[in-house]
């Protein structure tokens, strides 16, 4: 994958590194996992894959909720919402609507202002 991303950024390079932070959250490097699953959100972004991008908030959502933060978790999750809802994927959407009580009111926010928006 590594060496794929190397050579097609644009569709590899999330891919890459959503690997890598499900990897370093999986051996506990919490620190590394937290940039790489925004470095990969930033770059499914920046290359307009917002399936993506849904899918990246959607892991780090979960990382997120595994380590007990759940107001970043739900913070995450609602993002992975939006972008599901612009994508068309709209029974993932619900689905994660009512696995993580999320309130429908604030959750959708639009996908432009996630395009401009920094991950924090």
């Amino acid at each position: 994958m590594g060496y794929w991303a190397n050579n097609s950024m644009a569709v590899f390079e999330n891919k890459w590194l959503l690997l890598r932070a499900e990897h370093a959250a999986s051996i506990n490097n919490h620190d590394e996992a937290k940039g790489l699953y925004k470095a990969s959100i930033g770059a499914a972004r920046d290359h307009g894959n917002i399936h993506e991008m849904a899918l990246a908030y959607e892991l780090f959502g979960n990382h997120h909720d595994a380590c007990g933060r759940s107001d970043d978790a739900k913070s995450c999750f609602s993002k992975a919402c939006v972008a599901y809802k612009t994508w068309g994927a709209t029974a993932i959407a619900e689905r994660l609507y009512a696995k993580h009580d999320l309130d429908l009111s604030t959750a959708d926010t639009g996908i432009s202002a996630m395009k401009r928006e920094r991950v924090e």
